[in-house]
């Protein structure tokens, strides 16, 4: 998979206060779901559709799957989301 270059750039610091906070809509099934399928590869469109339904309304991103530097920073996020501000181990 060729990179895109953006995982090369310097990425900018994330804020503590810029972190979103888990709304109350947001099934911890469906962040695990997408936690474990940002480390699979060869998605259908249809899988690639529901993780950016998940992963886009907490970070106002999609994960760049043409990149495979990108979607390593985008797994990398969502398990820090996951793991140090949710506080939920998996």
């Amino acid at each position: 998979m060729p990179k895109c270059g953006n995982c090369k750039s310097k990425q900018e610091e994330i804020e503590v206060q810029e972190v979103p906070q888990i709304n109350t809509d947001v099934n911890l099934v469906e962040l695990i779901w997408a936690h474990t399928a940002l480390q699979a590869s060869g998605m259908s469109d249809e899988h690639k559709d529901r993780l950016n339904s998940i992963y886009s309304p907490i970070f106002n991103e999609n994960v760049n799957f043409g990149c495979g530097g990108c979607k390593d920073a985008n797994f990398r996020r969502l398990d820090h989301y996951i793991r140090e501000v949710l506080k939920i181990q998996i």
